[in-house]
């Protein structure tokens, strides 16, 4: 075990640095002394709260991993490095480093080869730099000579989910706005105005219980609506499961 270990924790220990998390396959580890998480484990960490994420070969290949790396972003600060190892054999690296810096909004450094097929995947968490990309895709989008009619309220939807990443949520709650008084059914634009009222937990609340009336599977809803229960008491009502609408929901 050692001897398949060795060559995974020295490309990682420079990241190494303040507060962090290691993830690697369960039975392993790859920094003494740290506590080890497994790829599918539940994480009960504090928002921004971490300066670096490392881990092993197997992140990509977990069940979890889309969830895994929504973590991993939710959880660094600012600044926050991520440094992954993945195998060549088990998928193309720009494919991986590409993924990880959409999920995590990282600003990507050079893949490097460590050993064989293994390579290190490595970035730091850049909310000025996606910003500036977002915001390069939304005025290429606004330029098209061909833009569809219904350009205003899509220009207005991409800046709100600019504002989201950028942490403002204010101001991504009033372009959300704009959405909804030009398209008062936009499913998208009322769950993302649910995602901006997380210091009002019973509007989240009703906003996504109004959605799931309406589109049941809207997987995103289902999922925030689960966080708000953890975070707001039970709205009145003769069945403290059931949440009830303020306003009739629009079909």
């Amino acid at each position: 075990m050692a001897e398949v270990l060795a060559p995974r924790i020295d490309p990682l220990s420079r990241f190494i640095e303040g507060r962090g998390m290691q993830f690697c396959a369960a039975g392993e580890s790859l920094v003494d002394g740290m506590p080890a998480f497994s790829f599918d484990a539940p994480l009960d960490v504090t928002d921004a709260s971490q300066n670096f994420v490392v881990a092993g070969l197997g992140w990509w290949q977990s069940d979890a991993s889309v969830e895994l790396l929504g973590e991993w972003r939710r959880v660094l600060e600012i600044g926050g490095r991520v440094a992954v190892l993945v195998d060549s054999q088990d998928v193309a690296v720009a494919v991986a480093a590409r993924w990880l810096e959409s999920e995590c909004r990282l600003c990507m450094d050079r893949p490097e080869q460590v050993d064989g097929t293994v390579w290190l995947i490595s970035g730091t968490r850049n909310c000025e730099l996606t910003l500036r990309r977002l915001f390069s895709a939304i005025g290429a989008e606004v330029a098209r000579a061909d833009r569809p009619e219904a350009w205003r309220s899509e220009f207005f939807f991409d800046l709100a989910g600019a504002f989201l990443q950028a942490g403002e949520g204010q101001k991504a709650a009033e372009c959300f706005a704009v959405v909804l008084a030009s398209d008062a059914e936009s499913l998208e634009a009322r769950v993302g105005l649910a995602l901006t009222s997380q210091s009002e937990w019973n509007e989240a609340r009703t906003i996504l219980s109004e959605v799931l009336n309406i589109d049941p599977g809207n997987s995103l809803a289902t999922e925030w609506l689960d966080l708000c229960g953890q975070h707001a008491p039970s709205p009145q009502s003769d069945d403290p499961a059931v949440l009830t609408p303020s306003r009739p929901c629009r079909r």
